[in-house]
């Protein structure tokens, strides 16, 4: 959402909620193993800034609430004789500020 402000400026904010539901999985190399249960996660993203003579500032936040969201996880041997799963996850809370001007 932008708002205008005085002396041709405005001021934006925003933010994205992102959810995914439960779910399996890939499949594993070997059929024997089973698929593995992947469990929901919800993700919140923040933003603000300023607009004033084609140069935007802004500040960020995302994963607010640093969910550990799982994205995927698969067995570390092929066979799944190990018992142990690499699991990708989602990036942690970060926090940051963005400069660009239109040209």
């Amino acid at each position: 959402q932008e708002f205008p402000l005085d002396g041709g400026r405005s001021a934006f904010v925003g933010g994205d909620l992102s959810y995914v539901g439960d779910r399996l999985s890939f499949f594993p190399a070997a059929s024997d193993i089973p698929r593995s249960e992947i469990p929901s996660y919800a993700t919140l993203d923040l933003r603000a800034g300023i607009t004033m003579s084609g140069w935007r500032i802004g500040a960020y936040a995302k994963n607010v609430t640093d969910e550990l969201g799982i994205l995927n996880a698969e067995p570390e041997a092929a066979d799944g004789s190990t018992g142990i799963y690499l699991l990708n996850v989602v990036n942690p809370r970060t926090f940051g500020i963005s400069v660009s001007h239109d040209f």
